[in-house]
């Protein structure tokens, strides 16, 4: 059976989502951003958060953050993500990276959550 459906938060406004649970219980999940009128509309982003700040749907400590620049308005996403035994993050999407005549690329980013503040 299925309960009703519900709204994510805002910050999560987008498509093709994975995730994984950080080290300290947090959840990073990654996706092409979709949220109307957003600064990072179209790009590559990051959520971090707690499950109950999902769950609830209030926004607490969590925040975003702006992973890769698409060219390509929109363009972008069916992301892997993975989390290193020493806590190192590796994401991998296609992408537009460069701004010319070149196709969107698979890059892969590598980042430690610890290095990513909140705004």
């Amino acid at each position: 059976t299925w309960t009703k459906a519900v709204d994510t938060p805002w910050a999560l406004t987008g498509d093709r989502h994975q995730g994984v649970q950080l080290k300290d219980g947090r959840l990073l999940i990654v996706f092409r951003d979709m949220a109307q009128k957003s600064p990072t509309w179209g790009h590559f982003v990051g959520w971090v958060g707690t499950y109950d700040e999902l769950k609830s749907g209030r926004i607490g400590e969590s925040y975003r953050i702006k992973l890769l620049h698409s060219y390509a308005k929109g363009d972008c996403g069916y992301p892997g993500i993975h989390l290193l035994d020493d806590g190192t993050v590796l994401v991998t999407t296609y992408i537009k990276y460069w701004n010319d005549a070149r196709k969107q690329s698979v890059v892969s980013k590598r980042f430690k959550i610890e290095e990513v503040r909140s705004p």
